[in-house]
């Protein structure tokens, strides 16, 4: 999609969009209200993760919670869940309990445009949409491009894509990233408190090391496939009372795979089919223990889910 910015007000109204109602139709009839975040765009801004393209967004805020980041919608803050749905060309690809994407383990060079919607939408996407839904919409036309990025607090991120269209609906499209950085430590050595003096030895915030990412679709016709994993590993912050705190490291794994087919009968009229797979798990694991007692048992969460949806 080339950018918004250079479209004429006539243009602008034919940009199609897909999240607001699961089907594609021009921007100025979706029934909702929708920020769209193209490929020329994230590229002019620099925008290398999830984060930074949120923040762009009227009612978004994100910052740190703990050692992750976290979005807050319209003065919503986040407890244990921020009540978004983060999606891959419609299909969720949230943690067990939250999306855990936006510290930069979801990359966005192979991505066409992002398309947000700030409020509900529990009706399409499910109970936890109360606050945002964020689709990320995949490449399509024939494309292929290498990109390698670095930073401070040692950033390092690596992504490949490639993508051919052949025609008749026959497109066939894959991506691989690697992403890692050191954060940075935001407990004090000298604090009053004990607890923090024991973070700022070990907890580091908004660390990500390493990520890894791949993503591939295919489509044929009227059915499509498309297969999603991902890897993440960050810190993780275990507060016992005020004076214990435990260093851990967390470790995010989601494996995704979506068949579909879109059918138009007429004009008005088109039938969809949607059969999915997700495997998603989340295993914490206790590295050391700081000033007091008692050390608890890591814990490891999976969830597995199928289903299958007809629509018409």
């Amino acid at each position: 999609m080339p950018g918004l910015f250079g479209l004429s007000l006539e243009d602008l109204g034919r940009v199609e969009v897909v999240t607001a109602s699961r089907k594609a139709e021009p921007v100025d009839r979706a029934p909702n209200v929708m920020y769209v975040i193209t490929a020329d765009e994230i590229r002019r801004r620099g925008l290398t993760t999830l984060r930074q393209a949120l923040e762009t967004v009227p009612g978004f805020a994100v910052f740190h919670r703990d050692l992750q980041y976290v979005a807050q919608v319209r003065g919503i803050a986040p407890n244990d869940n921020e009540k978004i749905t983060v999606m891959i060309n419609g299909h969720s690809i949230n943690q067990v309990f939250e999306p855990e994407v936006l510290g930069g383990a979801i990359p966005l060079d192979n991505l066409d445009r992002i398309e947000v919607i700030v409020g509900p939408g529990s009706v399409l996407y499910g109970a936890d949409t109360l606050g945002a839904i964020v689709n990320l919409i995949t490449h399509e036309q024939s494309y292929a491009e290498a990109t390698v990025r670095g930073g401070s607090r040692d950033a390092f991120g690596a992504t490949y894509t490639a993508g051919r269209d052949y025609g008749r609906n026959r497109r066939l499209f894959v991506s691989a990233s690697y992403r890692r950085n050191d954060g940075f430590d935001a407990w004090l050595p000298d604090a009053s408190n004990a607890r923090d003096r024991t973070l700022a030895g070990t907890d580091v915030t908004g660390r990500l090391q390493p990520s890894t990412t791949l993503f591939g679709s295919g489509t044929l016709g009227g059915w499509s496939l498309q297969s999603f994993f991902l890897n993440s590993q960050m810190p993780e912050l275990h507060l016992v009372g005020n004076g214990i705190a435990e260093d851990g490291r967390r470790y995010d794994y989601i494996a995704s795979t979506v068949i579909r087919n879109v059918t138009p009968w007429t004009g008005r009229v088109s039938t969809r089919f949607e059969l999915f797979g997700d495997y998603k798990r989340i295993l914490r694991s206790v590295v050391s223990v700081g000033e007091g007692t008692g050390l608890f048992p890591n814990w490891d969460i999976s969830q597995s889910a199928y289903g299958v949806e007809f629509g018409v």
